[in-house]
């Protein structure tokens, strides 16, 4: 699996500045249905992501209209390159129980790596590879009725 990590690199992240209330922050997240933000300073370098996790917990503390999203992000968090291969995201994803992964160059946003998009990727390799699906499709139907 040396394969290029922009095989799987969504190109398209969601960014805020670190000033964000948190109250903003949870809007906009709803407004665009997504569970994290990119935090990136005014020189647009990354310095961190926020989730709905952790908005949730200002939200909860009664500190989501006076407090920024910096208050609540997660500093430092797992980040790949450009250099860095589809099984190193792999690996880091399963290692670290990550569902995404930010990827920068030079310290800047490019994309993110989604779990869900490794996992497509592997098993369109494999069936490119004349493999089958790992497990036969597996579908239930229960109808609700009313007790």
């Amino acid at each position: 699996m040396q394969t290029s990590l922009c095989d799987v690199i969504s190109w398209t992240t969601l960014t805020v500045r670190p000033e964000m209330t948190v109250a903003e922050a949870m809007t906009l997240m709803a407004d665009r249905e997504v569970d994290h933000l990119f935090i990136v300073d005014s020189d647009d370098r990354f310095v961190g992501i926020v989730t709905d996790h952790s908005l949730l917990k200002a939200e909860l503390n009664g500190q989501a209209a006076e407090s920024t999203v910096a208050a609540w992000m997660h500093r430092h968090p797992e980040t790949l390159t450009t250099s860095h291969t589809v099984a190193d995201a792999a690996k880091l994803c399963r290692d670290a129980s990550l569902s995404r992964i930010p990827v920068l160059r030079d310290g800047r946003l490019l994309g993110v790596v989604h779990r869900r998009s490794l996992l497509q990727w592997m098993v369109r390799s494999r069936l490119d590879q004349g493999g089958t699906a790992i497990a036969p499709p597996h579908h239930t139907s229960r109808e609700l009725s009313p007790a």
